[in-house]
C-alpha cells in the first residue's frame, strides 16, 4: 500500500485512495465533488469500491442492537468483539475510522500485510496505538 499524504483535509477520499490504490483526484472526479462544500461520505467510497468490483464492509468495534426508545440498546456478546475486529483486520486491508486526541472522527488506510496503519496526515500506527470505532474492510 502507498502512503498518500493528504493536501487537502480529506481523510476519507485519501484513506480511500490507499485501501484502492487509486489517485485521490480520480476518486473525487469519480464522486462528482471535492469534499468542500460537503464532506465525503463512506457510501461514496463504497461506490469507488464497487467500480473496481470491490466492496467495503463495516466490521464496529462495539457492534450493538438498537431496540425502541423505551428499550436499553443490547451490546454484541458473541465472543470479544474487540479480539474478532483485530482477527479481521489481520486478513483485509481497510479503511479504519478512530476517534484522534480532539475525540473527533478520523479516518485512516490498514496495510493488513505490513500491519500498518496509514495516517493520511504523515503518520504510521499500529494497531494498538488507534481508538477504533469502526473498520471498513475491502472484500
Amino acid at each position: 500500500m502507498k502512503h498518500l499524504i493528504m493536501n487537502t483535509p480529506n481523510c476519507l477520499l485519501y484513506s480511500c485512495a490507499m485501501v484502492l490504490d487509486a489517485d485521490p483526484e480520480d476518486l473525487s472526479i469519480e464522486i462528482g465533488h471535492d469534499g468542500v462544500a460537503q464532506p465525503y461520505h463512506i457510501q461514496e467510497m463504497i461506490d469507488c469500491a464497487l467500480a473496481r468490483n470491490r466492496t467495503l464492509t463495516p466490521i464496529e468495534r462495539e457492534p450493538t442492537v438498537t431496540r425502541t426508545p423505551e428499550q436499553k440498546n443490547i451490546q454484541f456478546t458473541y465472543g470479544n468483539a474487540l479480539v474478532r475486529l483485530e482477527e479481521i483486520l489481520e486478513q483485509y486491508d481497510a479503511i479504519i475510522i478512530v476517534t484522534n486526541t480532539r475525540d473527533k472522527l478520523h479516518a485512516v488506510a490498514w496495510d493488513h500485510v505490513e500491519e500498518k496503519a496509514y495516517d493520511p496526515t504523515g503518520a504510521i500506527w499500529s494497531l494498538c496505538d488507534l481508538q477504533i470505532r469502526e473498520a471498513w474492510i475491502l472484500i
